[in-house]
């Protein structure tokens, strides 16, 4: 017996081997989009999605301090971008993490019209944090 690094020829083997026959076309061809935006060479922050299958997605931000600046074209550029990526991916759930007692997270979030779903116990460390989630029909 082995135990060793996963390759792309062990996934081409379950694609055709799995006992869940339909897991593997269930699967995103890419899985992870990022971006930056920026302004005068500045870092007003970074931002991405990650698929967890065809139709569901995490998605992730931070701001840098320079954000704060521009926080009303930032808050526009994302609460735009949003719905043309699921659009553009067929992401019919898109979830949102938020560290457990950040006001701050939780307002953005809310501002992005996630809604609250439930809290999961240590997901940063021994922190837990809150899933929002946003839902996109007939995409």
């Amino acid at each position: 017996m082995n135990f060793r690094q996963l390759t792309e020829k062990d996934i081409l083997f379950m694609k055709e081997n799995s006992l869940d026959t339909a897991f593997y076309k269930e699967c995103p061809k890419e899985d992870t989009f990022c971006w930056t935006l920026e302004h005068e060479e500045k870092v007003l922050g970074i931002g991405g999605i990650k698929m967890v299958n065809n139709t569901t997605a995490i998605c992730w931000f931070d701001l840098s301090k320079y954000a704060g600046e521009h926080i009303v074209v930032c808050y526009r550029v994302i609460k735009e971008w949003i719905p043309i990526v699921c659009k553009e991916k067929k992401i019919r759930r898109l979830e949102a993490y938020v560290k457990a007692g950040f006001e701050a997270g939780v307002r953005t979030v809310e501002h992005l019209n996630f809604d609250f779903e439930h809290r999961k116990k240590k997901y940063i460390g021994d922190i837990a944090a809150d899933c929002y989630v946003r839902f996109f029909d007939e995409i």
